[in-house]
């Protein structure tokens, strides 16, 4: 079982990329992967959320 990360933050447009991923190998040839996006613009007074 492995969970990975990737948290990127873009000063020039305010938004945050989150990436996760969660990958089963229950045996060999045999994989899950789980996986989640999200975008956020931090700008003052709005927030959008968007994933994939």
């Amino acid at each position: 079982m492995f969970i990975d990360a990737l948290v990127q933050w873009n000063p020039e447009s305010n938004a945050v990329n989150t990436n996760l991923r969660f990958n089963l190998i229950h045996r060999p040839l045999s994989n899950i992967y789980l996986v989640y996006n999200e975008q956020r613009f931090t700008t003052a007074g709005s927030r959008h959320r968007g994933g994939a």
